[in-house]
């Protein structure tokens, strides 16, 4: 299978590439503004390319089974100009709009990676999710999968398994547990492990929202 992973790089991209690697058959190819680091495995194919502004990932993507988009941010940052807009949804646009003028027999699966629920202050970063799923429209059903996980926690990451903690805390308290239904954290392996399953064709919880 040929997995071609928009934001491989991130949090959850190397996670799904860990998982991915655990079957030799797979051929996967990440598309990065950055340069390859020395740690990547030589098994990964790596392109360097800014999809809004060149095309070097077209050819990826042709010889693709599937085409994943992680490319999201969590928070804005207005000081280097990193908005829900231009760090969600345009990239996506950018990738659906391609996908819909490739030929039926060139043109790949595509997977979004949205998510379950957010509190009423990450209302915008819901809103961009929102309208990509919503953009995948343009693509064959058959074609789409969208996936929502809920907040990811993993080892690599410290300050992610205290926010799993302190969010396991929380349900402990009277009356928080039914506010916090639909946030409940889950291992990052566990949502990789969910995502290659949809990519082969299973069936997954993490392919609906959950309340």
């Amino acid at each position: 299978m040929k997995v071609v992973i928009f934001g491989g790089s991130g949090f959850l991209g190397t996670g799904i590439v860990t998982q991915l690697l655990k079957d030799p058959a797979n051929e996967i190819t990440i598309i990065s503004r950055r340069a390859k680091p020395d740690k990547q495995p030589a098994t990964v194919d790596w392109v360097k390319s800014d999809l809004l502004r060149d095309a070097h990932w077209h050819e990826s993507v042709q010889a693709a089974d599937w085409v994943i988009d992680c490319i999201g941010i969590l928070l804005p940052n207005w000081k280097h100009h990193v908005t829900y807009h231009n760090g969600i949804f345009r990239p996506a646009q950018v990738i659906i709009d391609y996908l819909t003028i490739l030929p039926t027999e060139k043109r790949p699966k595509f997977m979004f990676i949205s998510a379950n629920r957010g509190p009423f202050f990450m209302a915008p970063y819901m809103h961009a999710k929102q309208q990509v799923e919503q953009l995948t429209t343009k693509l064959p059903a058959e074609q789409v999968k969208i996936v929502y996980p809920t907040v990811m926690y993993d080892k690599s990451r410290p300050y992610s398994v205290m926010m799993a903690l302190g969010m396991g805390i929380l349900t402990l308290i009277p009356g928080i547990k039914v506010l916090m239904r639909g946030f409940e954290p889950m291992k990052r392996s566990q949502a990789t492990r969910e995502i290659v399953k949809l990519l082969h064709g299973e069936k997954s919880f993490i392919a609906a929202r959950r309340r």
